[in-house]
């Protein structure tokens, strides 16, 4: 089976409607498929409608921004019941601090001297813009080459356009997730500015709070990243994700293409789902 547990939509900061999400995984040959946009369940109503008429499962998903000592983190719920009254409520605040952080980095960076950020963010976006967009904009209008480095050099700490976010703790979102039904899974554990023995210590700490898998494959990844987080995933005992990260049509990111590049010695959450 094809499996892709990461995803986007228009909803967040993809490019593509739930039901255009749907068609390309079917031509893709993807066989089960979670939609997991950036806070928000908008879109998975319509993903499910979409599928009805293909041979591929919609697990219901969420991506949600969280922190660890200062560090962004970002955590998969799979699986999630929508109806979870509390998750919807704790969502909604979540939207409105990314409101506030989309027109404060709007504010920034027209104070900076680029013109018409508000406007040519603002209206592209479906749901609440998120630092992608802004990147995309970036580019869009010369400022940089490529989205990475918009972020680089607007967007990341220190830089013009930054804002500090301020999200809910580590164990807080694990606990969400859990009390909601679902399986709490930590994002693409390599990408983020941590020393592998403060990565081991996030992953210790969110084993403690519930968690219970990490994505190990994903997209645009060499076999000893895998290897590495492998292991490490059956040191602490914590199954093992697979997702593209899914925004938009192209060759280096595409739905169903991340792959376990290694031999699968450890527990697969696919497995749990």
């Amino acid at each position: 089976m094809k499996i892709d547990l990461h995803t986007h939509t228009y909803y967040s900061d993809g490019v593509l409607s739930p039901a255009e999400l749907v068609q390309r995984a079917v031509e893709k040959q993807v066989d089960v498929l979670a939609l997991t946009d950036h806070d928000t369940l908008m879109g998975i109503d319509e993903a499910i409608l979409a599928a009805k008429s293909h041979a591929i499962r919609i697990i219901p998903g969420v991506e949600i921004s969280c922190l660890w000592r200062e560090q962004t983190i970002h955590m998969i719920g799979l699986n999630v019941d929508m109806s979870h009254q509390p998750l919807r409520e704790k969502l909604d605040g979540v939207m409105h601090s990314r409101q506030n952080r989309a027109e404060q980095i709007a504010k920034k960076l027209t104070k900076f001297g680029i013109p018409g950020v508000e406007e040519g963010v603002f209206r592209q976006v479906k749901g609440v813009p998120g630092r992608l967009h802004f990147a995309r904009y970036l580019v869009s209008k010369g400022y940089a080459t490529a989205p990475g480095k918009a972020f680089k050099q607007f967007l990341a700490r220190g830089k013009a356009g930054y804002f500090k976010s301020e999200w809910m703790s580590l164990a807080d979102a694990a606990t969400l997730i859990r009390d909601a039904g679902g399986l709490p899974v930590i994002a693409h554990p390599r990408r983020y500015d941590l020393t592998l023995k403060k990565t081991t210590t996030m992953l210790e700490e969110f084993k403690a709070a519930g968690g219970e898998g990490i994505e190990v494959a994903t997209t645009n990844q060499n076999k000893s990243d895998q290897l590495l987080m492998s292991r490490l995933a059956i040191q602490l005992d914590l199954a093992m994700s697979i997702g593209s990260d899914f925004h938009e049509p192209c060759a280096y990111n595409e739905l169903g293409k991340a792959s376990f590049l290694i031999p699968v010695e450890g527990r697969l959450i696919s497995d749990m789902l």
